[in-house]
């Protein structure tokens, strides 16, 4: 069984607060993420946005345990939008 089924399109910004203001990020939107990547850059913004770090869900690659209790968590959030922050070029980054 198919649960859902994502058409994704990938963007990329110089630094994360041009995301947002880009996407206008904030009550409604759901953001997944990693715990370093959030504290620096995405809590100093005061995003009105819900917020899921993959952390708090257990280390390393998803596995499906982590998976199923992310997907639950995202359930209890009402959002109209989910958008997923990954740093993949940390020379880049800022």
């Amino acid at each position: 069984m198919q649960l859902f089924k994502l058409g994704s399109k990938i963007h990329q910004f110089e630094v994360f607060e041009q995301f947002a203001k880009t996407f206008q990020i904030g009550e409604g939107d759901l953001v997944l993420t990693h715990g370093f990547l959030y504290e620096p850059f995405m809590k100093p913004l005061d995003m009105k946005a819900d917020f899921i770090i993959q952390e708090s869900f257990g280390s390393g690659e998803p596995s499906d345990e982590m998976m199923n209790a992310i997907l639950s968590e995202a359930k209890k959030k009402p959002f109209d939008r989910i958008f997923c922050h990954w740093r993949w070029n940390s020379t880049r980054y800022r």
